[in-house]
């Protein structure tokens, strides 16, 4: 049995805009996350409230940005800032979350890279709760 083995080099001096040339992959996307739409729902007091639904799985490519804690309201407030690349999908927006490895993330902005439709990229910051 013929197995072909492709081998790919990646320069050191490419940034990661560079590599998403190679989104096509399958190594490129080695993480699983899902995606969580939200709906609204009426109470039994006629209120509307928001429930986070689990939607759809999806396979993407994760970057930490940066992480920044600081002191707001006499409280510690921490804020992590990712880059999630997903396969293009044009039903993910602003209005969901992500989750990855049990935490939550808010999407802060969603682009099609050079509006190519085959990739999409989620800029996400985490939601940290504290319990207070």
């Amino acid at each position: 049995m013929n197995k072909k083995i492709r081998t790919i080099i990646i320069d050191d001096n490419s940034s990661a805009t560079s590599s998403l040339k190679e989104y096509l992959n399958s190594w490129f996307f080695a993480d699983f996350i899902q995606a969580i739409p939200f709906y609204t729902i009426l109470n039994e007091f006629g209120e509307e409230e928001v429930i986070w639904r689990p939607a759809k799985y999806l396979w993407a490519r994760i970057t930490p940005i940066s992480g920044t804690e600081y002191f707001h309201a006499e409280h510690v407030q921490a804020e992590v800032t990712t880059t999630f690349i997903i396969r293009y999908d044009p039903s993910i927006s602003v209005l969901n979350r992500v989750t990855y490895k049990d935490k939550n993330y808010e999407i802060l902005g969603v682009f099609d890279k050079d509006t190519e439709h085959k990739a999409t990229i989620l800029n996400c910051k985490e939601i940290v709760h504290y319990g207070v």
